[in-house]
């Protein structure tokens, strides 16, 4: 069989079965589609190039060149370091590329099969059609293996990210976001500070609403990055409530009814005000988040420009992701045990479980050490535990290295 030739002198086969006829008769066999195969698996498409399917092969590796120069152009514009962050910080971005990953990897082993397919020898032995089946098999597996790994890892990142933070549905009234205020360049060019609510949430089965029994504001210099911790009790009683506030109607001269109108039960109040009266909070997506920043803003007479709320089974989570924080122990701890409240109302340590004690001294605690030694009160006072909670967010926060968090 003669091939027919193009002007210029060169073979231009009409179909699969001419292309294959030609390989053969110039010597082409068997090693050649196994060569073309691995190469696609290699470079994704780029055995398609020795085929008939070389068209599509040159598109395939066409775009895998335009996505490296990309990415290369936005490493290099940003730096290594700055681009990993805010990827790894966009959970939208991270969806993305996660599904990315999934096309073009179906696109890469769509690439290997088609490669061996298109080669194959017409005159092969099912032996050697069996043995080029088992290596494209083997080249489509190693190449989804890494692929399903990363998607894998970004899947874990992203529930860790939804499980440490809970981010809030934005409320109405409050101060704008910090990210609003200024150019992008400069986005705090007109704010000397900033302020962060930091709220620890307990939300466990056993409890009615969502407790905040942790209740940090962080004011950051937003030109030195100097900040300042305040922490606010828990048990702080007859907060008052802002007049535009709907819970004023209820309580105009504070929340007070006793031991029980506490500061960290201004959330469940305002939940259940809400599901009474509706039209009180109309528009208001998350009244309970509303009601306590308002109430923060209001005692600590400033505004609050974001919030994070921090689950605390995310909290151990995120500290093990650091690798353990490092603190130095004042006394002696007891954590991670039961209590129960006596007759008289105090606190007491249920002796009949365990009870891990820390000692004191400088040490690393892991994620459950961290969160029992920043929640613990049994022995000691509401006070005391807030100096502690803002010890293990300062620890943190000087310890962390983000390249190792990403990891």
């Amino acid at each position: 069989m003669n091939p027919r030739r193009d002007p210029a002198g060169s073979h231009a086969f009409g179909s699969r079965a001419e292309w294959v006829d030609h390989q053969e008769g110039g010597g082409g066999s068997l090693g050649r589609a196994f060569g073309l195969t691995a190469l696609s698996a290699v470079v994704p498409g780029l055995g398609l190039l020795g085929t008939p399917r070389r068209r599509l092969g040159a598109v395939i590796v066409s775009l895998l060149v335009a996505g490296l120069v990309a990415l290369v152009v936005i490493v290099r514009h940003n730096g290594l370091t700055a681009t990993a962050l805010e990827t790894a910080a966009d959970s939208t971005l991270l969806r993305a590329i996660m599904w990315g990953m999934l096309a073009g990897t179906l696109v890469w082993v769509a690439a290997v099969a088609l490669t061996a397919l298109t080669s194959q020898p017409r005159r092969s032995t099912r032996g050697q059609r069996a043995g080029l089946a088992v290596f494209t098999a083997a080249l489509c597996l190693a190449v989804s293996a890494p692929a399903a790994l990363a998607v894998r890892y970004i899947d874990s990142h992203l529930s860790a990210m939804d499980k440490v933070f809970a981010q809030p549905p934005s409320t109405p009234g409050g101060a704008e976001p910090t990210s609003a205020l200024g150019p992008p360049e400069d986005p705090w060019a007109d704010l000397p500070r900033v302020n962060v609510l930091l709220l620890g949430s307990d939300a466990a089965e056993a409890r009615e609403g969502t407790r905040t029994d942790t209740m940090i504001v962080a004011s950051i210099d937003t030109h030195t990055g100097d900040s300042v911790l305040f922490s606010v009790p828990r048990n702080l009683q007859k907060v008052p409530f802002p007049r535009e506030s709907p819970l004023h109607r209820l309580y105009p001269d504070g929340y007070d009814c006793g031991d029980q109108c506490l500061m960290n039960a201004v959330w469940t109040l305002a939940d259940l005000t809400a599901e009474e009266h509706p039209a009180w909070f109309a528009g208001d997506p998350n009244p309970g988040l509303t009601a306590t920043r308002e109430v923060l803003e209001t005692v600590l007479g400033l505004p609050i420009h974001h919030t994070v709320i921090v689950n605390l089974d995310g909290f151990a989570d995120l500290v093990d992701a650091l690798g353990g924080v490092l603190v130095t122990v004042k006394e002696t701890i007891p954590i991670n045990g039961r209590t129960f409240t006596n007759a008289e109302g105090h606190i007491q340590l249920d002796e009949s479980h365990p009870v891990e004690w820390l000692q004191p001294g400088t040490q690393r605690l892991d994620g459950k050490q961290a969160l029992g030694y920043a929640r613990s009160r049994v022995t000691t006072d509401d006070y005391d535990r807030m100096r502690r909670q803002r010890c293990i967010v300062a620890a943190v926060v000087d310890q962390v290295e983000p390249m190792t968090l990403l990891q």
